[in-house]
C-alpha cells in the first residue's frame, strides 16, 4: 500500500466570532457571510455543474455552505436589513446552482414572447443591430423571480429549510433551553441577566446611555410573538418557564413574518 504525503498548505478559518465593540451584530453577520462565501468558492465545482444531480448539489451546499454561515446564529439579534442580507446572499448562491440563464425573447409583430427553452438560439433577424441584443433577453426582474420561485420550491421538496428558518429554529432551541425548566440557573441566563447599573461591586457606575433609539435586544423578537401569536394580555415572563409553549409554538415561530426593524 502507497501512502502519500500531501504538501501542508495554509488554512482558512470559517469558524469564530468576529469580536468588536460597534456594531457587534452587523460585524458578526458580515464575519458569517465572508466564511459562507468562502465555502461556497471552494466548492464551486461540485455545487455548479450540471453533471451532478441538483438534489445532491442542493444537499451538498446544506451540509457544507449553511454551516459555515450559521455558526453561532442561536445568539443573533438581526434587524430586517440583516435579514434581508441573510436572504440574499442565500438566493444568490442557489441561483448559481441551479444555473438558469435568462431566457431569450423572440420578435413577433406587435409584441414580444419568450421561448420555452432559455439555452436555444437566437431567432431573431440578422440585420438587428448589436446593441439591440439586450432587449431580446428576458427583463432582469423576471429572471430573479422565475429562478429564485424554482430553487425554493427544489428546496421545500428536499425538505431543506431556508437559513432564516434555520436561524430562528436555533435561536428558539437555544432560548428554550436557557428559559425553560431548570435553564435559569444555567450560566449563559445569569449572563444574559446581568445589568452593570444593578449588579455591581464597589463603586456605583456612572455611564449612560446616549439619548437614542435604544437597540434592538436579544429577547425582543420573543417579546413580540408572546404578544402577537399567543395572548396579547400575557407577558413574556408568563410562558417561558412553561416547556409545553416551547415545543406547541416553535414551527410557527420559525415561519412567521419578521415585524422587527
Amino acid at each position: 500500500m502507497r501512502i502519500e504525503i500531501l504538501p501542508r498548505t495554509s488554512e482558512v478559518k470559517y469558524l469564530g466570532r468576529q469580536i468588536t465593540f460597534e456594531n457587534a451584530q452587523r460585524a458578526e453577520l458580515k464575519n458569517r457571510l465572508r466564511g459562507a462565501w468562502a465555502k461556497f468558492m471552494e466548492h464551486k465545482d461540485e455545487l455548479t455543474k450540471r453533471k451532478y444531480a441538483l438534489s445532491d448539489r442542493l444537499r451538498l451546499f446544506d451540509a457544507v455552505v449553511t454551516p459555515a454561515m450559521l455558526y453561532g446564529a442561536e445568539t443573533w439579534t438581526l434587524t430586517k436589513e440583516m435579514e434581508r442580507a441573510l436572504r440574499t446572499t442565500q438566493r444568490r448562491m442557489l441561483r448559481a446552482i441551479l444555473g438558469q440563464g435568462r431566457r431569450r425573447m423572440e420578435r413577433t409583430t406587435g409584441n414580444t414572447s419568450a421561448q420555452e427553452n432559455g439555452d436555444s438560439e437566437e431567432d431573431g433577424d440578422d440585420e438587428t443591430p448589436e446593441e439591440d441584443d439586450g432587449d431580446l433577453l428576458e427583463p432582469w426582474v423576471e429572471w430573479i423571480r422565475r429562478v429564485t420561485h424554482n430553487v425554493e420550491n427544489n428546496l421545500k421538496r428536499l425538505n431543506i429549510k431556508t437559513w432564516m428558518e434555520q436561524a430562528r429554529k436555533r435561536k428558539w432551541r437555544f432560548a428554550a433551553e436557557l428559559y425553560s425548566g431548570r435553564g435559569e440557573q444555567k450560566w449563559t441566563h445569569l449572563a444574559r441577566q446581568w445589568n452593570p447599573q444593578l449588579h455591581y461591586d464597589g463603586t456605583r457606575p456612572t455611564a449612560h446611555r446616549n439619548p437614542t433609539r435604544p437597540n434592538l435586544r436579544w429577547t425582543d423578537e420573543l417579546h413580540n410573538f408572546v404578544r402577537d401569536n399567543v395572548r396579547p394580555e400575557q407577558v413574556w415572563s408568563e410562558v417561558c418557564s412553561n416547556p409545553e409553549f416551547w415545543t406547541t409554538h416553535e414551527s410557527n415561530f420559525i415561519n412567521r413574518e419578521s415585524e422587527l426593524t
